[in-house]
């Protein structure tokens, strides 16, 4: 009976202190967020020896890893390369502006090495030949000059040549070829008493007849011939021959028949020796006929005026002069091939003066009026 009643109580004992420890453990596990490892039967019970049995484990293969599919690339376009543009400077408008031309006014003039007659003769230049000028002389007298189309080069004297610029326009020479020694030759026997001067007169590559030639020892452009006079008048084939000329120096002069003024010819001077007969070139003269239109003179003229003249017959073209009385030049012997002159740039106010010029197809002068018009632009 005691034995009995103490494994009752032992029995009891056993029940709560188990109770007590599930109840333990399974607030641990709640606490401990292990419910899936806190099986107290599990636990605490006697482990079954257990078949361990060899099992496969399959493999997980990973899928074949998929080539990725490039993605259209946004292919952008190429860069352009700058390249810089070189901007045209603006081209000023052009005018124009004449060459330092000349052209020979005869046969049988010389060219030569230096500025003066006693420099030898580089070349005999033909009437027409057309020189560009490259310096001058101080005084203007004789131009370094280059035959055009040519590489020759060398001086000419102003008075046998028809000059078409301004002298000013271009540069004195620095440098003058030295003079040549005189190499000295035997005189000539003087001869005796007076002597004669012959020649032939020309207009538009034609003889001259009735053209009166003088010799004057003094003449004046106003005035005219005011010391001693010798004459004759030019026969059908233009040719004058002037007998029993003193020994001298002498101006030439002409006058045209149904011309009221006398030429004087700077250059053509005649140096005559006694019993001398010389033989004088060619000379062309110009007659002073050609017509000036419009403006009139003295006219007052737009800043623009446009300049008009009548044909002239044998006439290939023209040159316009045109300058300031104060001396500044216009136009300087611009060419023109009809009758008329335009002006494209605006003149100063200022009063004016201008003449017209009529050449062959030789390029030889034939005509020019025979005074210089005025006209004056207004201030605006």
């Amino acid at each position: 009976m005691g034995t009995e009643l103490s494994l009752r109580r032992w029995s009891q004992r056993w029940r709560n202190m188990r109770a007590f420890v599930l109840t333990a453990g399974a607030v641990l596990c709640v606490l401990g967020g292990l419910l899936s490892s806190c099986n107290p039967l599990t636990r605490y019970a006697t482990p079954t020896p257990t078949q361990v049995l060899p099992t496969h484990t399959p493999t997980n293969t990973p899928p074949p890893a998929s080539t990725p599919t490039p993605e259209p690339t946004s292919t952008l376009p190429p860069t352009p390369t700058w390249t810089p543009t070189r901007t045209p400077a603006p081209t000023a408008t052009a005018t124009s502006v004449p060459s330092p031309s000349a052209v020979v006014k005869e046969d049988d003039t010389n060219l030569r090495q230096g500025p003066g007659k006693g420099y030898p003769v580089v070349k005999v230049l033909k009437q027409g030949a057309s020189l560009t000028a490259l310096e001058r002389t101080a005084d203007s007298q004789w131009f370094k000059v280059q035959v055009d189309g040519t590489d020759l080069i060398g001086w000419i004297s102003a008075t046998v040549v028809e000059i078409h610029f301004d002298a000013t326009s271009i540069g004195v020479a620095k440098e003058i070829p030295p003079t040549p020694k005189s190499v000295a030759t035997p005189s000539p026997t003087p001869g005796t008493g007076p002597g004669a001067v012959q020649g032939r007169i020309v207009w538009n590559g034609q003889p001259f007849p009735n053209v009166t030639v003088k010799l004057c020892s003094d003449w004046h452009m106003f005035g005219g011939c005011k010391g001693t006079e010798y004459q004759a008048v030019s026969g059908p084939d233009g040719r004058y021959s002037i007998a029993g000329v003193n020994p001298g120096k002498y101006s030439l002069v002409t006058k045209l028949p149904a011309q009221a003024n006398e030429s004087m010819w700077l250059g053509r001077s005649v140096e005559l020796q006694a019993g001398q007969t010389l033989a004088l070139r060619d000379l062309p003269v110009v007659k002073d006929d050609l017509q000036l239109a419009s403006p009139t003179d003295k006219a007052i003229v737009p800043a623009k005026p446009t300049l008009a003249w009548e044909a002239y017959p044998g006439a290939a073209y023209y040159q316009v002069y045109v300058s300031s009385t104060t001396g500044k030049t216009a136009v300087s012997f611009e060419k023109a091939t009809g009758t008329q002159y335009a002006f494209g740039t605006a003149l100063e106010p200022g009063e004016y003066l201008w003449g017209v010029y009529a050449y062959n197809a030789a390029r030889t002068k034939i005509a020019e009026a025979m005074r210089l018009r005025y006209f004056t632009v207004a201030s605006p």
